[in-house]
């Protein structure tokens, strides 16, 4: 999830890694306010519930933005589905 250009430093390059969230400038500590205290009880809603989702992306261990070259790793995987730009794999 670290892969990208970093400085000498160790810090990643602005918009130059493989996950925006990682190398966007932004801290990655979550401001400890109500929006972050609703995310965590969904979460732990969502695990003690879990069975009663449905998996939309059949099984997926693999997704790629649809505007980018297919990874190399595609080739080896099964297409399960495509939701908006991002196609799924497994």
């Amino acid at each position: 999830m670290h892969e990208g250009k970093h400085y000498p430093s160790g810090f990643p390059m602005r918009d130059r890694c493989q996950f925006s969230w990682y190398c966007d400038g932004k801290h990655d500590t979550p401001y400890p306010g109500p929006t972050w205290k609703k995310t965590q009880q969904l979460a732990e809603y969502y695990m003690k519930h879990k069975h009663l989702f449905k998996d939309i992306t059949d099984g997926a261990t693999h997704y790629h933005a649809d505007y980018i070259d297919n990874p190399r790793w595609s080739k080896f995987l099964e297409k399960t589905v495509k939701i908006d730009t991002h196609i799924f794999y497994r």
